[in-house]
């Protein structure tokens, strides 16, 4: 919330009566403060002057009855002295240079409070010492006869006294009457201060009802002229240029009750010619609801024919296909093979568009249900791949599979649809690629305690797409060009199907390619670890150490297989060709030599 919206929160009054009152409230206060503490300053000075004055004629009157041993003339003189000044002084006591109390005016129970705690040599001079709500002064009494020296100590000059002391006479000074004087003044500068508020309070409020309260008034004619009520007015003889407003308020409402007239006019023929309009676009929604109603029944009909019509297409095939292999175990010619051959692929790939169309009408219809099963990550690519090795064959095109080894095996997530993505990716670059490679990359990108972020890459030096033929690849029914189907056959679902497969799992996918250059298609899966250990492992103990010869001339799987080696700890040399077998030699080791 900003200062604009906090200042409208309060009133013109509230404002008017701050404004006025805070600096009245705070001067008075700052000045009674001033007055009221430079009075008890001056008080405390006069009680210490007074006091000052009394003891130290005594100290003077006291130095003869001392010399003589005359204490009870002593002692009359300080009790005449202390019953003279009864209202100030409370007590008076003196001290021989022992610090012992030889004479005192009367009887006082804590008169060890007057003794002088510090050595005697050190008081040269009335002192001053603060006790309670007392005050005790201190003065020394010397002999008539000492003489006073001027010692020069630093850069400062004082007089230090060298002569015979008598002792100190002490006086405990009350502060009563003090305190009732600064409490006194205290009293009368906040009164002061009362009245300075009272008065403005007085000239405030004045204020207030000549000026703010009209304003008010103002305000709220306004705001019943903002509710629709046109013909209020304000009333009453206002003053300067609180009449101008006046004024121009009440202008302001003849001027917007002759608009609100002409404008209800018009709205009322507005409305006429509303109404007709809202009927007219209510025969149309009704003509669009009815017409909706029979899209989605038409869209659920299309849905499950196609569903149905995919089972029952599935099954027939299934038995083509499958007869169709028993056929060729039996004895055949040459030309009864081919035909037998040609029926077999033709059905298969008239099962895989029947699946792919079962898929994207499931997943048009958001029916399609993914699994949450344990699998094991390496066993589930190695099938995959192991199944299109064969066409990756026919067309001697390198297939490589390169698993980072911090990916774990054991997750959980729906194998078959993790199964059908790679399937569909890995096809696609094979059938487009007519020379060079297809290397899986699969990466752990993030891990927690239960859950891992897979990455997976497939490139391929395939033909490539242009980047303008990218925005249609995820799209139904899409190719990059219409030359595509024909050339390499395919009803464009794959992609689709793979893309809203991997967003129903909570992952991305994409495409970066050039023409003739190559295509990568990457995806990331969110997966959890299963807490259960899921196929088989082979222990890798025993290669540790190992010696291994690595013959492989394809980079990619050279690569793929010289990382693998290096993580079960053998010890593996490189070579490029057979060729370079008689140079390499490996010492109490036998050679391994693996097929190309």
């Amino acid at each position: 919330m900003n200062k604009a919206d906090n200042m409208t929160k309060y009133s013109l009054r509230s404002w008017v009566l701050v404004l006025a009152l805070a600096p009245t409230i705070l001067v008075g206060i700052l000045l009674g403060s001033y007055f009221t503490i430079n009075r008890f300053y001056e008080l405390e000075e006069t009680l210490i002057e007074q006091g000052g004055n009394i003891i130290e004629p005594l100290a003077i009157a006291a130095e003869i009855g001392l010399e003589k041993q005359d204490f009870e003339t002593t002692k009359k003189l300080i009790t005449a002295a202390q019953l003279n000044k009864s209202s100030l002084v409370q007590f008076i006591a003196i001290f021989d240079t022992e610090n012992r109390v030889i004479v005192t005016s009367h009887h006082y129970k804590d008169h060890e409070l007057m003794r002088y705690d510090q050595p005697l040599s050190s008081l040269m001079r009335t002192e001053l010492e603060q006790v309670g709500d007392s005050l005790i002064l201190r003065s020394p009494i010397f002999s008539s006869d000492h003489e006073l020296k001027l010692t020069n100590f630093g850069d400062r000059d004082s007089q230090q006294i060298s002569a015979a002391k008598l002792g100190y006479i002490a006086i405990l000074v009350n502060k009563e009457n003090s305190l009732l004087e600064q409490h006194r003044a205290a009293v009368a500068a906040f009164i002061i201060v009362l009245i300075g508020v009272q008065l403005n309070l007085l000239f405030t409020f004045r204020l207030v009802k000549n000026v703010t309260q009209p304003i008010t008034e103002m305000v709220r004619v306004v705001a019943k002229i903002r509710e629709g009520k046109l013909d209020t007015r304000v009333d009453g003889n206002l003053i300067g240029e609180l009449d101008l407003l006046k004024r121009g308020i009440n202008a302001m409402a003849s001027s917007l009750s002759e608009y609100h007239d002409e404008m209800q006019q018009n709205i009322d023929q507005a409305t006429s010619d509303l109404r007709e309009t809202l009927e007219q676009i209510e025969i149309q929604n009704v003509e669009l609801d009815l017409a909706k109603k029979r899209a989605l029944e038409a869209s659920r009909i299309k849905s499950e024919f196609l569903a149905n019509m995919s089972h029952e297409l599935r099954t027939p095939l299934n038995g083509v296909i499958g007869f169709a292999k028993q056929l060729l175990k039996t004895p055949l010619h040459t030309s009864q093979q081919d035909y037998i051959n040609t029926i077999e692929k033709s059905a298969t790939n008239l099962l895989e568009i029947i699946n792919d169309i079962l898929d994207f009408s499931k997943l048009e219809a958001g029916k399609l249900v993914l699994e949450s099963l344990p699998f094991a990550l390496r066993e589930l690519v190695g099938d995959t791949v192991t199944i299109l090795s064969n066409s990756a064959r026919e067309k001697d095109i390198e297939l490589v599979i390169d698993i980072d080894q911090s990916v774990p095996e054991a997750l959980c997530g729906d194998p078959m649809r993790i199964g059908q993505i790679l399937t569909n990716l890995i096809g696609n670059a094979i059938k487009f690629t007519d020379s060079g490679s297809v290397h899986l990359s699969l990466k752990l990108t993030d891990s927690s305690k239960d859950k891992v972020n897979l990455r997976c890459e497939i490139t391929d030096t395939g033909i490539g797409i242009d980047p303008q033929q990218q925005e249609i690849l995820f799209q139904a029914f899409g190719q990059a060009d219409s030359s595509i189907s024909r050339r390499f056959g395919g009803t464009g679902l794959g992609l689709i199907i793979t893309k809203r497969l991997v967003n129903r799992m909570g992952g991305q996918i994409g495409c970066n390619s050039k023409a003739n250059e190559g295509s990568t298609f990457w995806f990331t899966l969110p997966l959890e670890t299963s807490q259960y250990p899921v196929g088989h492992f082979l222990t890798t103990e025993k290669l540790l150490n190992k010696s291994m010869l690595l013959i492989e001339p394809r980079e990619l799987s050279n690569n793929a297989l010289l990382k693998q080696f290096h993580h079960w700890g053998m010890k593996t040399t490189n070579i490029a060709s057979t060729s370079q077998l008689a140079e390499c030699s490996l010492p109490g080791s036998k050679n391994i030599t693996m097929p190309l």
